[in-house]
């Protein structure tokens, strides 16, 4: 499975559906016939370029792809398009229909839900949980200098999480950040406003803070990535040895924060051999991993609901803590992500009635204010809504700083802009 969700970022790359629409033009009309090869002629960069900032359009695209005779009848573009759909989900921060559609994408048929995991009994956690605190942070650089923490890439809530490591591992020394899904795989420096050009997973503004803050912290980013075509168990070699002569091969003192991927976190040496296992062999450091990608609401609770409310429920935590699962041979530390409710970088509540009034306004964009000087609609939004999805009477939470909010009707045309924020 591990496979499967990594052939997916080379998919992403290369081989996916541009969906390119015009206003009187849609491609993907004609495959509402038998033949459903045309759909795999379609690259995803194209509609970026096209579409830029307006995820929803894209959206709006790939359902109606569902729609169609090819997604009921071929297997492939199913976990093709739900693949895209649960991107970008994620990417507009809406984790709760990124999940459902991952979740369509590794069931065996469009429309199955995957397999539930077994109940987790209490007798297989250890008794102890850790509060993702200073203190907890500071304990674990006194066993190696390499911490792992892997994500779901369909989850922005787990680009969070890694933003708070880099805070807590930085007062500990910690000062190379490697990233998964960062091209080219070694070198190069990033646009003044990190996004799309530096990484598909860069079209998420979660992912664009994560790689802010780490900037701001003074962390070096080490782009590790090998997108290598059919050859995914040397990609895991290669990966360790890009991070390895980027650190450790010219500091041999350094300190390491790895953030990755599902399985790349796994050290043991299995069936097959990931990143974890290979950075062991070539520093002889043992890194201590962490799982985002086991307890957490949008998946977990729902496909194992005994077994997340217990784990929930006995520690009696509303926010982020880790675990340790007896027996575990995937990770060190589980990670458990209660809900997504929860702000890890509050900032202010601005009034949603003053983000729209009139009735010709039916989308709404926020780009921080310097970003969009710089790059207009090519910088990646902070907020990306319909009018209808918010409360006209309730806020919406935005970090500290300024923006520029931008209007839309319900063609995408800019109705109007203003400034926001301190």
């Amino acid at each position: 499975m591990m496979i499967v969700r990594i052939i997916s970022l080379a998919l992403v790359f290369n081989t996916i559906a541009s969906l390119r629409s015009a206003a009187n033009d849609r491609p993907y009309a004609i495959h509402e016939n038998k033949d459903c090869s045309s759909l795999y002629q379609y690259r995803d960069s194209d509609t970026f370029k096209q579409n830029k900032y307006n995820y929803r359009a894209k959206i709006e695209q790939l359902i109606d792809l569902t729609k169609t005779e090819c997604y009921r009848n071929d297997r492939n573009i199913q976990k093709l398009i739900n693949t895209f759909l649960s991107y970008y989900y994620s990417f507009i921060n809406e984790d709760d229909s990124a999940k459902y559609y991952n979740e369509l994408h590794l069931a065996r048929t469009g429309g199955a839900e995957s397999e539930p995991d077994v109940a987790i009994e209490l007798k297989d956690i250890i008794s102890s949980a850790y509060e993702a605190d200073q203190q907890f942070f500071d304990s674990l650089v006194r066993e190696t200098p390499i911490i792992m923490l892997n994500e779901a890439h369909h989850l922005s809530i787990h680009r969070d999480i890694a933003r708070m490591f880099l805070c807590y591992l930085r007062s500990n020394g910690f000062k190379y950040f490697a990233v998964e899904g960062l091209w080219p795989a070694v070198g190069a420096k990033f646009n003044p406003v990190p996004g799309y050009r530096d990484g598909y997973y860069l079209q998420s503004r979660a992912y664009v803070n994560l790689i802010l803050e780490a900037q701001k912290l003074g962390y070096q980013i080490i782009r590790y990535e090998d997108t290598t075509q059919g050859d995914f168990i040397n990609r895991e070699k290669r990966q360790a040895e890009n991070i390895y002569r980027q650190t450790f091969e010219r500091d041999p003192d350094a300190k390491v924060f790895v953030y990755c991927g599902y399985d790349h976190i796994k050290s043991d040496s299995g069936r097959v051999l990931h990143t974890a296992w290979f950075l062991k062999k070539l520093t002889g450091y043992t890194p201590l991993s962490f799982r985002q990608t086991r307890y957490y609401d949008h998946y977990f609770k729902e496909a194992n609901p005994i077994g997340f409310d217990r784990v929930k429920n006995y520690y009696n935590n509303e926010k982020p803590f880790f675990v340790q699962v007896a027996g575990s041979n995937k990770s060190d530390f589980d990670v458990v992500i209660p809900n997504t409710s929860f702000k890890l970088f509050p900032g202010f509540n601005f009034s949603n009635h003053r983000m729209y009034t009139g009735s010709d306004v039916d989308n709404l964009l926020v780009f921080r204010e310097h970003e969009y000087e710089q790059l207009g609609f090519n910088a990646i939004p902070v907020l990306n809504v319909r009018t209808a999805e918010l409360e006209p009477n309730e806020t919406s939470t935005l970090e500290k700083g300024a923006y520029t909010l931008i209007r839309l009707d319900s063609s995408y045309r800019v109705v109007d802009k203003r400034k926001i924020g301190y």
